[in-house]
C-alpha cells in the first residue's frame, strides 16, 4: 500500500513574548520531515485513486466512547389479524422476507367460501407465522408478525463522568464489527434515571437507523457520543491522517 503524506503550509510566529525561541534542534527536526514528502503527478495520482479535499471549518466536537448492542425487539410491530373468521388457506409470504405495505400476505377462506386477502399493515420483515394451512382463524389471534427494523433500539452504558456531556436527541455514530467501513447515524432517546449500584453506570437507549437492513436483532456494536464544543476549528477527513514511522 502507498502512503502519501500532506502538509500544510504553516506561518511560524516567533513566541518571543511568552518566553519561546527557535533553537537549532528544532531547525534540524524541520529539515528532517521535508525528507517524508512526496510529489505525484497527476497521471500517478489518477492511478491510485487519490482524492484531493479542501480543508474546511466546523464546529468542535468531542466524542465519548460506548459499547453495547441492538436490542432483541423493535417498537415498530405490527400482529396481523383477519377482519373476518375462516380457515387459513394459504401464506404468500415466508419468514424473513421483506415486505411492503399493501403487499398480500395470505388468504383467508370465509364461511361463505369466498378468499379474503389479508394484506400488509406496513413495511416490515415477516417475523413469525402463528398457523398452518387450513386452521382455523378468528378476528383476535395473529396470523402473523411484521416488524420494521428500518429504525432499531441500541443500549449502551455510560458512566458518570461523562454523564454531563450528554442529553437526549445527541447525535451518535455507531459501528459494527460485521461492516467496519459503515457507520449508522443514532440519537439518543432515553437516559435511565437510575444508576447501576454495581457498576456504577447509567444505560441509555439509541434509536439507529437502518433502512439498509444491515444491523440484526442482538447484534453488538460500538458507539461514539458525539459532544458539541464552543468555537470552530479546521477539520479534515480521518481516512486522510497516514502513519509516518509510527506518528500520524
Amino acid at each position: 500500500m502507498i502512503r502519501i503524506l500532506f502538509y500544510l503550509l504553516v506561518i511560524t510566529l516567533p513566541f518571543t513574548s511568552m518566553g519561546y525561541g527557535c533553537s537549532k534542534k528544532s531547525h534540524e527536526e524541520k529539515e528532517e520531515h521535508h525528507e517524508e514528502e512526496v510529489h505525484l503527478k497527476e497521471e500517478s495520482q489518477k492511478m491510485i485513486g487519490l482524492e484531493l479535499m479542501t480543508i474546511k471549518k466546523a464546529p468542535l466536537v468531542s466524542f465519548i466512547k460506548v459499547t453495547g448492542e441492538i436490542a432483541q425487539e423493535t417498537e415498530n410491530v405490527k400482529h396481523v389479524t383477519p377482519s373476518q373468521p375462516g380457515t387459513l388457506k394459504a401464506f404468500k409470504v415466508s419468514i424473513g422476507e421483506v415486505v411492503e405495505e399493501g403487499a398480500l400476505l395470505c388468504l383467508v377462506t370465509m364461511r361463505d367460501g369466498s378468499d379474503l386477502e389479508i394484506k400488509s399493515p406496513s413495511h416490515g420483515i415477516v417475523m413469525a407465522q402463528y398457523l398452518k394451512e387450513g386452521d382455523s382463524v378468528d378476528t383476535i389471534s395473529s396470523l402473523l408478525t411484521i416488524a420494521n427494523p428500518d429504525i432499531l433500539r441500541a443500549g449502551f452504558n455510560v458512566y458518570e463522568k461523562d454523564l454531563a456531556g450528554i442529553q437526549i436527541g445527541q447525535n451518535v455514530i455507531l459501528e459494527s464489527l460485521a461492516y467496519p467501513d459503515k457507520k449508522f447515524e443514532g440519537k439518543i432517546s432515553f437516559i435511565s434515571p437510575q444508576v447501576d449500584p454495581e457498576t456504577r453506570a447509567i444505560k441509555i437507549r439509541v434509536d439507529v437507523k437502518n433502512e439498509e437492513h444491515l444491523l440484526k436483532f442482538g447484534m453488538f456494536v460500538t458507539g461514539k457520543i458525539v459532544v458539541p464544543l464552543s468555537g470552530e476549528g479546521l477539520v479534515i477527513p480521518e481516512t486522510s491522517i497516514q502513519d509516518i514511522r509510527g506518528q500520524p
